[in-house]
């Protein structure tokens, strides 16, 4: 993409990972978002689901915090890795609750939602269409404090229990051009350079 040339019949769709938490992870890429693309549009928006063991005593995210603080040790939370939306997630929640709270990190999703069905790790964050399944055939359990809130429009999207600290709405796609400084002018995107600034600005 970043070798395409910057006449904008080119789009990239890219999730979070590559456009935002790449460049805060790594000094080197082979690429520079600020300075290689230009941003067209956010085209979806995802929730994460955090869900438990049908094992687990806790209904609600508050009890299994309150659960996680009794615990004589760090309680283990797995991810699909480091860096990723469930590891970022998971920190969120540890930073939120002060809760003692262990990364797991694996390989993808399926060992991860395995392992939590099994009880070998206490809970996990993930997106909505591959945990439903599980939650619905009563294999895994989201929190039933309340309802989340279905977006207009959203089928299927109702009788999904998420809130308080088990939600975290995150931009997950973005659509972009090869850019480059003229097309990123053109179209009013960050300059060149901003990457840098944009690391090390208060969030």
């Amino acid at each position: 993409m970043a070798r395409s040339a910057a006449d904008g019949a080119t789009l990239w769709l890219s999730s979070v990972g590559a456009v935002a938490i790449n460049p805060v992870l790594y000094d080197k890429l082979p690429y520079d978002v600020q300075r290689d693309f230009a941003p067209v549009s956010l085209v979806v928006n995802n929730d994460e689901l955090f869900v438990v063991s049908v094992n687990d005593p806790a209904n609600t995210v508050p009890e299994f915090i309150a659960n996680a603080k009794k615990r004589p040790g760090p309680t283990p939370i797995a991810s699909t890795g480091i860096g990723s939306i469930p590891h970022l997630a998971m920190e969120q929640l540890a930073d939120a609750s002060k809760a003692n709270l262990l990364h797991v990190p694996y390989k993808g999703a399926a060992p991860a939602i395995t392992d939590v069905m099994g009880g070998q790790v206490a809970a996990f964050f993930g997106d909505i269409p591959g945990l439903i399944g599980h939650v619905k055939g009563g294999k895994l359990k989201a929190d039933r404090h309340r309802r989340a809130e279905a977006p207009s429009g959203a089928a299927g999207r109702s009788d999904v229990h998420g809130a308080g600290h088990g939600r975290r709405r995150l931009e997950q796609l973005v659509c972009a051009v090869r850019g480059g400084e003229d097309a990123s002018r053109r179209r009013g995107g960050a300059q060149p350079g901003d990457s840098q600034r944009a690391r090390h600005a208060p969030r």
